[in-house]
């Protein structure tokens, strides 16, 4: 399938440097994903040949569950969120391991699950309109479902969003090292890639091919104040003092 022809179709493809929200509307632009260096990269559990520490058995701290309350509806601490990129070597099974601190995030964003069981998420494959796949917690799902519910039966966004979300789209449970196993499907979409890039984009992350080559900002954009040459702290309004505690 072609990827992207109409506008209407390139407001779900982007890169991943999260410049679109989850559901493709503009939110502004933010600082281009930084590859972790060096072997390892700080994860936990994996296949010895992975890029991460040989076979070691992720503990995910049952006892130690955040309290949502208010699950899905955006409750979180700001360690919660994905933050930083990671390269990880897909094996000849398409096992893949997820970084530490990703599944510590996970296993937060999962509260209703069973004491016994490990932690869940989404994997969107894209409906064929993306090269890369996206890695949904358990309670963001459950904000994207009640936003796709306002929408009436029969809308041809709803539509687009089922599809998106639940058809194109898998369950995954880690397993007790830390990583899951990729489906034909996912291996498609990242090209047969035998590396991927593993990035974190605040409630959500990314898992792409892994290329030597740069991931490009977007381009200018003078209707909001945008330029890729600018330092992107500078998008900051500074006003910290206003912002409401996490």
């Amino acid at each position: 399938m072609s990827k992207t022809k109409t506008e209407a179709e390139a407001s779900y493809r982007h890169s991943t440097n999260c410049f679109f929200d989850h559901i493709g509307k503009r939110v502004g632009p933010y600082p281009q994903a930084v590859r972790a260096a060096g072997p390892g990269n700080g994860i936990d559990g994996g296949d010895p040949d992975s890029g991460s520490s040989s076979g070691r058995r992720f503990p995910f701290p049952y006892h130690q569950r955040i309290d949502w309350g208010r699950a899905g509806q955006g409750a979180f601490s700001v360690v919660d969120v994905f933050i930083g990129s990671h390269e990880n070597k897909i094996d000849s099974k398409g096992r893949l391991s997820i970084p530490a601190d990703f599944r510590k995030i996970l296993d937060k964003r999962d509260p209703d699950r069973d004491a016994e069981e490990l932690p869940r998420f989404v994997l969107l494959f894209g409906a064929g309109f993306r090269d890369y796949l996206e890695a949904v917690p358990m309670a963001r799902l459950a904000q994207v479902h009640r936003q796709i519910k306002r929408l009436p039966p029969g809308d041809p966004r709803r539509k687009a969003l089922e599809r998106l979300y639940y058809q194109d789209a898998q369950r995954f449970v880690l397993d007790d090292t830390g990583r899951i196993v990729l489906p034909a499907r996912a291996r498609a979409v990242l090209g047969g890639a035998e590396r991927a890039l593993v990035v974190g984009c605040g409630e959500i992350f990314y898992i792409q091919p892994f290329t030597d080559d740069s991931d490009p900002l977007p381009e200018a954009d003078s209707s909001i104040g945008y330029d890729p040459a600018t330092d992107p702290s500078a998008y900051l309004s500074g006003d910290f003092d206003d912002e409401p505690d996490l």
